[in-house]
């Protein structure tokens, strides 16, 4: 995974593009790929947050005429005005078989609450448990 911002504007938003490339692109030119996307991105005036390398899958029914695709995935923030030009952009790349971007809320921080030691309790002793219940039978019958 590469992370490379964490800006924030008051207009933009979170954004996550799912995508399949053509298998028939291969592994070597993935990266060159990557790239490309990150300048649409960032042409329009996104700023990309995070993408991860595309993998090789085997698809459950065949899009385009093909049964396997490389699976990438990238986080992004855009201005909303500006999604669709990104969605024109993405239809003219003749090797993204299809891709999907959906709104992401942005990630919070998670803290882990650290729970207080129980103390150890030791075990009690017969004669302790005799003397107490003599103390409490006894208080009983006067």
């Amino acid at each position: 995974m590469v992370i490379l911002s964490n800006l924030r504007s008051k207009n933009m938003r979170n954004y996550e593009l799912t995508f399949l490339l053509s298998p028939e692109i291969e592994e070597k030119n993935l990266k060159e790929f990557q790239q490309k996307i990150k300048n649409l991105i960032e042409k329009i005036g996104g700023v990309l947050i995070s993408s991860l390398s595309p993998i090789k899958r085997t698809l459950f029914y065949s899009i385009k005429k093909k049964t396997e695709a490389f699976l990438g995935v990238c986080e992004f923030q855009m201005e909303p005005q500006a999604l669709e030009d990104l969605k024109k952009n993405l239809e003219k790349e003749s090797e993204i078989l299809r891709f999907l971007i959906l709104v992401k809320k942005p990630s919070k921080k998670v803290e882990v609450l650290k729970r207080p030691k129980e103390k150890v309790k030791r075990k009690a002793k017969l004669e302790e448990i005799d003397q107490k219940l003599k103390e409490i039978l006894g208080e009983k019958n006067l």
